[in-house]
């Protein structure tokens, strides 16, 4: 596919999902691993994550909420907090956790080796474009500049279509009490099982409460569901 077929695609798609998919065509086109876009508005890393736009497989994106690494990785708090390129072997400390962070990452599948540079798009949108990949040291350096100005490309496009996204008016999802209480007892570490212990209700209801809510938050997890919940203020 030519750069501008991915550009027109990004600019034409009508969900976020419709952009990953782009994006991971891109990737394979590339031999990437992975490209993901973080917009940085609001300034704070959990919403910031939350409105993120990234190829990552979901074991990864679900685990990373999980295990709270966003008080952890060193290379999402630095590019958000500065204008210039992140290099992720530069920024990597050799503290014991931030350590066991690549090797997970690693593990699941993120990259060897990744940058991470800002965009700046319409209406003064700022955002950070991540990219990941497998190669060797050498072959990292070396990227042709061709392949450079492929990832710039998606990486403008994609900035102005979440942009666009995001100012486009939306109907605020609601949470039954129900959905809103297993959702809380989610948050705080509890289980299905332990959540139904505590509301004096059966795990089967505790379940379908939960279904309901992904569908209603557009998620595809619970803790997604509680992600998207907690950010847009219907939790307590």
């Amino acid at each position: 596919m030519h750069e501008s077929d991915y550009v027109q695609s990004i600019k034409s798609a009508t969900a976020p999902t419709s952009i990953i998919a782009t994006l991971r065509e891109l990737a394979r086109e590339l031999g990437l691993a992975h490209l993901t876009y973080i917009p940085t508005g609001s300034r704070s890393v959990e919403t910031a994550l939350e409105q993120a736009v990234s190829t990552y497989p979901d074991c990864w994106i679900e685990r990373y909420h999980l295990k709270n690494y966003r008080h952890i990785d060193p290379i999402t708090k630095r590019s958000i907090e500065s204008s210039l390129p992140c290099e992720w072997s530069l920024a990597m400390a050799k503290e014991p956790d931030v350590l066991m962070f690549l090797e997970d990452a690693r593990q699941h599948g993120v990259g060897l080796r990744g940058l991470a540079f800002p965009v700046l798009g319409i209406g003064g949108a700022a955002g950070i474009f991540s990219v990941t990949s497998n190669h060797s040291d050498r072959e990292w350096e070396a990227l042709p500049l061709a392949l450079v100005r492929h990832i710039t490309a998606a990486a403008y496009a994609v900035q102005n279509r979440v942009h666009e996204m995001r100012t486009t008016e939306l109907p605020m999802p609601s949470l039954s009490k129900g959905e809103a209480a297993c959702l809380s007892f989610l948050m705080k570490g509890e289980t299905p099982k332990s959540a139904a212990a505590r509301l004096g209700v059966s795990e089967s209801r505790v379940r379908a409460a939960l279904q309901k809510a992904c569908k209603k938050l557009q998620s595809k997890t619970s803790t997604q569901a509680v992600v998207s919940a907690m950010t847009a203020g219907l939790l307590d």
